[in-house]
């Protein structure tokens, strides 16, 4: 259920251009609906210890994951973006949106990223699904 209403047309797809987010990337190989494992190779690739009572070391994990993942791109020279601009620029197109047409529904739960949820701008931010 991503399409668009266009005039009161509704496509059920549309083209999509954009960039890719961190965060997109390493949500699809730490999730444990698809690559499941991978978690634990990247936490032994970086001696992070998975044997503590708690599981913060997913955290970790998924951190440094990022990390190598903008760098691998920047180093490529090749577009990507953190998680916290994103949110920032949404935030912008948000508030033109709002100050030009009055309404920008937007889905929250596509939008918060799924690492630092609560540290992005987008997080407090109410949204008219």
């Amino acid at each position: 259920h991503m399409g668009i209403d266009i005039g009161g047309i509704y496509y059920q797809t549309t083209p999509y251009s954009a960039y890719y987010t961190v965060t997109q990337i390493g949500r699809a190989l730490l999730d444990p609906h698809r690559y499941n494992h991978m978690a634990e190779r990247i936490a032994a690739v970086c001696d992070i210890s998975t044997t503590t009572k708690d599981q913060l070391w997913k955290d970790q994990v998924q951190c440094e994951l990022h990390k190598a993942i903008y760098h691998s791109f920047t180093k490529y020279g090749v577009t990507i973006v953190d998680h916290h601009t994103a949110s920032d620029e949404f935030l912008k197109f948000y508030k033109n949106e709002i100050e030009h047409r009055k309404k920008c529904p937007a889905d929250w739960k596509w939008l918060v990223p799924p690492a630092g949820g609560s540290m992005s701008s987008v997080y407090h931010q109410e949204m008219l699904n």
